[in-house]
């Protein structure tokens, strides 16, 4: 009888994680891109006061929107992949800082964020998109000075347009190894290899770029553990990782570290 009771509850417990295990599977794009919950009215407009053009993406997939703020006398331009708790309105703050260093700067929201539109599919499909708005860029503003940044979920994209595109400066902020291990810090009971479609390989990705990479990151990130740019670093042929005492995941903008590190990065 108790072998019985054992078997029975062994049964249950297999049953309950394996449906876990299905649910996170089901669920991963509501918790990895929750900033597209909020998408934005149809009837919004970009709120700093610089010059700027607007990007329509359109495919049979969906739209990709995004604003290109220009620069008086650009001497390039920062191709800006947000965070996955952003999207282009509040992100645009952070377009004065850039200007204010002599660039243009293009902020282009992932599917279904702000005016973007579509489902994430694959994330084959997200990398073809960045890839789209690095070509849109181009044919714009010339590729020769162009500036891949990326901050936390952006780092990745950031990382593949630079080793798809070799020659361009490289600036990360919050950035991690790949998100298989960034998600099984978070859920250490499931196996994240095989339940997460976007694992986002930036470790793998990094060592074919060439140029010297600029990361900063906080020291008390607990949303991103210091130990996964310390990875990725590591893998870079070049790179120069800035590590911030006492920041989390936010407030990097704020420091004089960040400061003097925007500087000698651009």
């Amino acid at each position: 009888m108790q072998m019985r009771s054992l078997r029975r509850l062994a049964i249950m417990a297999a049953v309950f994680y394996l449906t876990a295990c299905v649910a996170l599977y089901a669920k991963q794009e509501s918790i990895l891109f929750p900033g597209a919950s909020t998408p934005l009215v149809s009837s919004w407009q970009p709120e700093v006061g610089y010059p700027y053009e607007e990007m329509r993406l359109q495919s049979a997939k969906g739209l990709l929107y995004g604003v290109l703020w220009h620069a008086p006398d650009a001497k390039g331009t920062v191709l800006y992949s947000h965070g996955n708790g952003e999207n282009i309105r509040n992100s645009q703050k952070y377009v004065s800082q850039f200007i204010a260093h002599g660039y243009n700067i293009l902020i282009w929201d992932y599917r279904g964020y702000g005016l973007s539109r579509g489902e994430f599919g694959s994330q084959e499909s997200m990398l073809a998109d960045a890839e789209s708005v690095y070509q849109w860029l181009s044919a714009k503003t010339g590729s020769k000075d162009i500036v891949f940044y990326g901050q936390s979920l952006g780092s990745g994209f950031a990382v593949y347009l630079a080793q798809k595109h070799p020659g361009h400066k490289v600036l990360l902020e919050a950035a991690y190894d790949n998100l298989t291990s960034v998600a099984q810090d978070h859920y250490p009971m499931f196996p994240a290899t095989l339940i997460l479609k976007y694992p986002m390989p930036s470790v793998e990705w990094v060592k074919g770029i060439s140029t010297t990479i600029y990361m900063i990151h906080g020291s008390n990130d607990q949303v991103i553990p210091p130990r996964h740019p310390k990875a990725l670093a590591k893998e870079a042929p070049s790179a120069s990782l800035t590590m911030v005492q006492g920041m989390g995941h936010e407030g990097l903008r704020a420091t004089l570290q960040y400061a003097r590190w925007l500087v000698d990065a651009l």
